[in-house]
């Protein structure tokens, strides 16, 4: 592949740190503005290997930038009225 000679190349690991950091500054402003830090909870119902993958990746971004995080692991035959508990307790 070749690049044309007037095109700009951008750095997408450099990209991604910069928004990362942005988003980090912006939570600290919001925690120190007095409002409560964000949370992601996540929900995973039976074994999926991609679907863990996934959400460990979430919860290292989620990490990186200050938002805690927390996991719930349901067993697959878990009713919608058990996911519904969990979700609005």
């Amino acid at each position: 592949m070749t690049v044309p000679p007037d095109a700009d190349l951008i750095d997408g690991r450099e990209l991604s740190q910069a928004v990362r950091d942005e988003v980090r500054a912006d939570i600290d402003e919001w925690i120190e503005a007095g409002h409560r830090p964000p949370f992601l909870s996540a929900v995973l119902v039976g074994d999926n290997p991609a679907s863990e993958a996934y959400v460990r990746g979430k919860e290292k971004d989620a990490a990186e930038v200050g938002i805690d995080t927390e996991t719930h692991h349901l067993e697959a035959d878990t009713s919608q009225e058990g996911l519904l508990d969990l979700v609005y307790d």
